[in-house]
């Protein structure tokens, strides 16, 4: 009913015009429940009336080897009356990838006092700093950390090892490391979504111009994306 919903149908409009032989949809997980499911359903039938097969399944990030718990909802269409080669899975071990990363893998630094280390690990050279010796830091995933109240599921801190949370355009992150809060770096948030280094660095301007974007924006880029590991494993089961 509004401009983010004709957005969709814009979707459905380029492919009855240009009738790729497969696409991927991606949303978030609530997709499936607004509405009482009719806009879901609604949804299916768009895209079959266009003339596709379809598979689609929840898939959480962690699965992928992501630090990051992201569930989003993915439609693999496929032209013709046969569906696509079955591209979806049920996850092995659990709910997450034997591979997943840890959270510390993300957090680095030149200087050893700004590193984070999960707390299995073997503390760097002990160096003193304001405030007394530095010690193995712990990383553990904070949901906003300037508003005590948010929550995400319910939850403000992960415990250390955990997958992050989710990360989105709306909430800000940060890292509790035994001692004191800090908000994730934008290349952190980069390496979480499982996107290059700086991949959200550089933007154009009005002018065409290439710009160095602001953190915020990098933060909205970062939230707004899909994890490219995800799509690289559809694309490479559907072709």
């Amino acid at each position: 009913a509004g401009s983010r919903s004709r957005l969709f149908f814009e979707f459905v409009r380029a492919l009855k015009e240009k009738k790729p032989k497969y696409f991927i949809w991606e949303n978030v997980k609530g997709a499936l429940s607004s509405n009482k499911g009719w806009d879901f359903a609604t949804v299916l039938d768009s895209f079959s009336e266009a003339g596709y097969s379809l598979w689609w399944q929840v898939l959480d990030a962690t699965w992928f080897g992501i630090p990051q718990h992201r569930e989003r909802v993915f439609i693999v269409g496929a032209s013709g009356d046969e569906p696509p080669i079955k591209v979806f899975f049920e996850p092995k071990n659990g709910r997450q990838a034997p591979n997943i990363q840890r959270l510390s893998a993300v957090i680095q630094s030149k200087s050893q006092i700004a590193r984070v280390y999960d707390s299995s690990g073997i503390a760097p050279t002990l160096h003193r700093h304001t405030g007394g010796w530095q010690v193995t830091k712990i990383a553990v995933p904070v949901l906003t950390p300037d508003r005590m109240v948010k929550r995400q599921n319910g939850r403000r801190f992960k415990e250390d090892g955990e997958p992050f949370f989710t990360i989105t355009a709306t909430d800000r992150h940060g890292i509790f490391n035994g001692f004191s809060i800090r908000y994730i770096t934008p290349l952190e948030a980069e390496r979480l979504m499982g996107l290059p280094d700086n991949w959200t660095k550089y933007g154009i301007n009005d002018k065409g111009e290439v710009v160095e974007l602001s953190d915020s924006a990098r933060y909205n880029l970062v939230g707004n994306a899909v994890v490219p590991q995800i799509v690289k494993y559809i694309l490479e089961k559907s072709l």
